[in-house]
């Protein structure tokens, strides 16, 4: 399964758009996507070409910065220059970003705080009740699609979300920045829990640890050996710009309603 979208859409969505265009090559299904970032406003809907309409932000552009340091806004700045947060081997071959709050005041996290009643903030409450009705699957699946939403803050970038087989193996969000053809910069970002004021990354039985160097090669293999063509296409850009990948672990702080977003260190 591949889903292209960008921004948030009203009746369609950018992926049902892109699946009618049939006749097109995967990069004018690209450039097409790439469509709904030009000439954007922050603060209202503006009706996009095919009928896909582009809707405000979920995070606010103006007052960047609130107390504490809580980003309001994210730009491409905010990931430049963010401190890689230290990862901890545990006995199972787990990595564990610990201390969680110490890495916030330290400023080796980046913070955002939702919009009052903006979708971000609407997500955000659907997470918290998964979490408390116990539904890890559905709380998972929230806290994928918060991080898309946040990945397509920044400018300038493509954002994909694209799963491998129906268990959602793959990569959660992939951000290419200047898009796919010229990419300057491929973010991955994985969707975890945090808990008891740690983040964990499992170990996998074949592939290593999640987010380190082996499964990120292994996925990025499945990609380029997919019989899907345009999943292929996108394995194979990751594959010969490996040296531009960087790392990112997405969570949330459930009692203050805030996400938390890692950089992490480089790790086999």
């Amino acid at each position: 399964m591949i889903i292209i979208t960008v921004g948030e859409t009203k009746s369609s969505t950018v992926a049902t758009i892109l699946r009618e265009k049939t006749s097109y090559s995967f990069i004018q299904k690209l450039q097409l996507v790439n469509i709904f970032f030009e000439n954007h406003n922050a603060n209202s809907c503006l009706n996009e070409r095919n009928g896909v309409t582009y809707c405000e932000r979920v995070i606010s552009v103006e007052g960047r910065v609130a107390k504490g340091g809580i980003v309001t806004h994210i730009v491409e700045a905010d990931f430049n220059v963010l401190k890689s947060a230290t990862t901890v081997v545990r006995a199972n071959g787990e990595r564990a970003i610990n201390n969680v709050t110490t890495l916030v005041n330290n400023k080796q996290a980046l913070v955002i705080k939702p919009i009052e009643n903006s979708s971000l903030a609407s997500k955000m409450d659907d997470y918290i009740s998964a979490f408390k009705g116990g539904n890890t699957a559905r709380q998972g699946e929230i806290g994928e699609e918060m991080a898309e939403m946040l990945a397509k803050e920044v400018d300038n970038t493509t954002v994909l979300n694209i799963k491998l087989n129906n268990s959602g193996n793959g990569f959660d969000v992939m951000q290419f920045e200047n898009g796919l053809e010229n990419t300057t910069k491929i973010r991955l970002f994985e969707s975890k829990p945090m808990n008891n004021n740690s983040v964990v990354l499992p170990n996998t039985a074949n592939m290593g640890t999640q987010m380190g160097d082996q499964w990120t090669r292994a996925n990025i293999l499945k990609m380029v050996n997919n019989p899907n063509a345009d999943i292929a296409n996108i394995g194979n850009i990751l594959f010969q710009n490996q040296s531009q990948i960087e790392r990112y672990v997405f969570t949330v702080d459930k009692d203050l309603k805030q996400v938390i977003i890692f950089k992490l260190d480089n790790f086999k």
